[in-house]
């Protein structure tokens, strides 16, 4: 898919798909012709090298995109603009980005402008909302409905602290599993 490492995250809407990766880059795709629109560099401060995105979602209502990073209580809202209406180019340039109370661990869409994230702490109605200068923001909602008929559910007493795997020295650690798909005789 044009990454340069391992695809961690992708989500489609309507011909668009937007991926996310080990090479740190977000990358905007048109389905139907598999060719790349646009890209952006994630995570560009060298104290954020051990960093990864892990999530990505387009937020309903809108092409933007929001993106969540392993080993971080962090979230990024990516705009994605069509460069005209008689092209297919498109830019994608950060938002804005905000804090969360956790780890987070799971994006999903929701309802118009916002999505839901599970964080190794809670679970958070996150909205973006834009100004009349058109300046971009998520704010979170911890104390939604939503999160509260969540925390109600029994189940999970505690979540892992990344969906990554990391050895004792921080590293990586990928292990394929090979499965023998030949009929058992």
């Amino acid at each position: 898919l044009g990454h340069t490492q391992f695809v961690s995250c992708f989500d489609a809407k309507d011909n668009l798909c937007v991926s996310v990766g080990a090479d740190r880059m977000l990358r905007l795709w048109k389905v139907d012709t598999y060719t790349e629109l646009a890209s952006l560099r994630l995570l560009q401060n060298e104290k954020d090298d051990q960093h990864l995105p892990t999530r990505v979602v387009f937020v309903p209502g809108s092409f933007h995109a929001v993106v969540s990073y392993d080993e971080t209580c962090r979230l990024d809202l990516v705009i994605v603009k069509p460069k005209s209406e008689d092209t297919d180019g498109y830019s994608v340039e950060l938002g804005c980005s905000t804090g969360c109370d956790g780890n987070p661990l799971a994006l999903s869409s929701w309802k118009e402008n916002s999505i839901v994230v599970l964080t190794t702490n809670s679970f958070l109605q996150v909205s973006v909302q834009q100004d009349a200068q058109g300046k971009f923001s998520l704010a979170s909602d911890g104390d939604s409905s939503l999160s509260h008929s969540l925390k109600e559910c029994d189940g999970v007493e505690q979540l892992p602290s990344s969906i990554l795997e990391r050895d004792k020295h921080w590293n990586l650690v990928m292990m394929k599993i090979y499965l023998n798909r030949l009929p058992s005789e």
